[in-house]
């Protein structure tokens, strides 16, 4: 495959932050200490048959039931991490009352982007039916995606459910958040990153959500680090443009001098603006 250096530059984000596994190593360390102390989460949920479709859930603390609950979506590419490296971002939406579904799916090569978003699709759908169980509130469900967790994110705001499921709500969920999100996928196509997710033009048109219309007008947050390439900034700001065509407010955020790990890791900080207006889109 050819590879475009342009593209390679913006959106190579492992050749962009040089300590990037340190930071991983960081965020899994985060998330064990962070499941050892929540003794009352419900690990390895399984929302489908295969091994990878399952998630982790962490309840809201000292909050009444029925709580809002946020489906959080790991980043990687779609080829790398897993739910196992992000529970610490639970934190501190749940010692605000909320509670969160980290969830996780197969990683390409071993199954097509259009696979992914299927089994994401479908532990949302998992996440409203037992959302009375859980504790919280299947009126009140939002998604919040880091980078190609973003890009799921903006998905299932663009997910027909009643196609999938008659008896679902058209909004399943009520907001949307992406950090560092990816909504134009022709842009990859011709990196490296796109060795292991096999898009072609065709279906990265296919499954890029700012040339899809979102199922409801439920609101979107959009936030990118300030220290990122601007190839993030420009997705966010053409699905800013793209959406608003279909009455969809989406804010647009900058994370003040974040990097492409800083500005997910923003969501750890219940003073951040990122946080507060995601709050905000809850409430």
């Amino acid at each position: 495959m050819s590879i475009d250096p342009v593209q390679e530059q913006r959106f190579n984000v492992r050749a962009a932050v040089p300590d990037h596994l340190a930071i991983f190593a960081q965020w899994r360390a985060m998330s064990d200490a962070y499941k050892a102390a929540c003794t009352d989460a419900k690990l390895d949920q399984a929302y489908g048959d295969a091994p990878s479709e399952t998630l982790d859930f962490f309840p809201a603390m000292g909050a009444h039931a029925p709580t809002p609950v946020v489906l959080l979506i790991h980043g990687g590419y779609w080829q790398a991490l897993d739910k196992a490296d992000n529970a610490f971002a639970a934190r501190a939406f749940n010692a605000a009352g909320i509670g969160v579904a980290v969830v996780n799916h197969t990683l390409c090569p071993d199954i097509s982007l259009d696979g992914i978003t299927d089994q994401i699709r479908q532990a949302s759908l998992w996440l409203w039916r037992n959302a009375d169980a859980l504790g919280c509130d299947p009126d009140r469900m939002f998604v919040v995606g880091h980078s190609a967790g973003g890009h799921l994110a903006a998905m299932m705001m663009c997910t027909d459910w009643r196609a999938i499921d008659a008896q679902a709500p058209v909004d399943l969920f009520k907001g949307g958040v992406a950090i560092s999100g990816l909504f134009d996928l022709t842009q990859l196509v011709e990196t490296t990153i796109n060795a292991k997710v096999g898009l072609d033009r065709q279906s990265a048109m296919v499954l890029s959500p700012m040339r899809l219309i979102p199922s409801s007008t439920a609101p979107f947050i959009a936030a990118v680090g300030g220290a990122e390439s601007d190839g993030f900034h420009e997705q966010s700001d053409r699905l800013r443009d793209a959406w608003g065509d279909h009455g969809v407010t989406v804010e647009r955020l900058t994370v003040p001098g974040g990097h492409h790990f800083q500005a997910f890791e923003a969501l750890l900080d219940p003073r951040a603006p990122v946080f507060e207006k995601t709050l905000l889109l809850m409430s």
